[in-house]
This record gives C-alpha cells, sequence and structure tokens, in this order.
C-alpha cells in the first residue's frame, strides 16, 4: 500500500515516518539484547511488564545487531531512530528517513530483506514521496 508521507521537518531537514516491521521471527535470526533474554511477548504484553522491560533496555536496547544493520543500509545522516515497539504478531521499528533519499533507501531495504531471506517476515508501507513543484 502506498500512502502518502507525512513530512516531519526537524533539524532544518525533512524527514519521512518509515516504521519497518518483522515477524516475530526475526528474534531466531539476531540477539535480542540482554534485557530480553528471557521475553516471553504474550505473557508480558497481558500483564503490562513488557513496557517496563522496554523502559529499562531503552531505546537501543533491543536487537541491536539488527537495528544496527538497518542504521547503516540506510546511511549515517539519513535517519533518526525512534524506537521499537511490540504487537502481537509482528516488532516495529521506527526511524525518520530523510525525505530527499528516502526512495533510494526503501529499495536498499527491499534488496537487503531478499538477500537475508528476510522478504517473507519484513514488511512496510512504502510512502509516496511528492517532489518540490517546479516554477
Amino acid at each position: 500500500m502506498n500512502q502518502i508521507g507525512e513530512i516531519i521537518r526537524a533539524s532544518g531537514m525533512e524527514w519521512i515516518a518509515q516504521p519497518i516491521n518483522f515477524d516475530h521471527k526475526i528474534m531466531a535470526e539476531y540477539f535480542v539484547g540482554d534485557c530480553f533474554l528471557d521475553l516471553n511477548i504474550q505473557e508480558e504484553m497481558l500483564t503490562g511488564t513488557l513496557r517496563e522491560r522496554a523502559e529499562r533496555a531503552g531505546v537501543d536496547g533491543f536487537m541491536p545487531k539488527l537495528v544496527e544493520e538497518l542504521k547503516w543500509i540506510i546511511g549515517e545522516g539519513n535517519y533518526r531512530f525512534d524506537g521499537y515497539a511490540f504487537g502481537l504478531n509482528e516488532i516495529n521499528f521506527y526511524f525518520l528517513i530523510r525525505k530527499a533519499e528516502y526512495n533510494q533507501i526503501m529499495n536498499k531495504i527491499k534488496y537487503w530483506a531478499i538477500t537475508k531471506d528476510f522478504y517473507e517476515i519484513i514488511s512496510y508501507d512504502l510512502k509516496k514521496v511528492k517532489s518540490p513543484a517546479v516554477a
């Protein structure tokens, strides 16, 4: 699904909010982080302890190697990492991606997912990025 990308202006730049979602199966591929070694997502969502665990771990505490890999693909200066969230069936990583590089970066993520054989466990909605009007 292509949605119009909401443009966020910060630090003198324009960014597109882009969640990158993974099936829970991704946890078998990457270290989950010290605070998440005994994680039981379904149980902890019901009891409310998952939020406390995530707060203790901090924004970079969950799956740090996966996040580091995504940051590397997106490229320094092209993102702001805004954390993660858990759903019953997926894990969401939130990025702001520099608008000027958005389409190129999303293509890189697509090809990364194919080469890692993650294409069936990753999802994201591509945003339509409006080009500036030409005078």
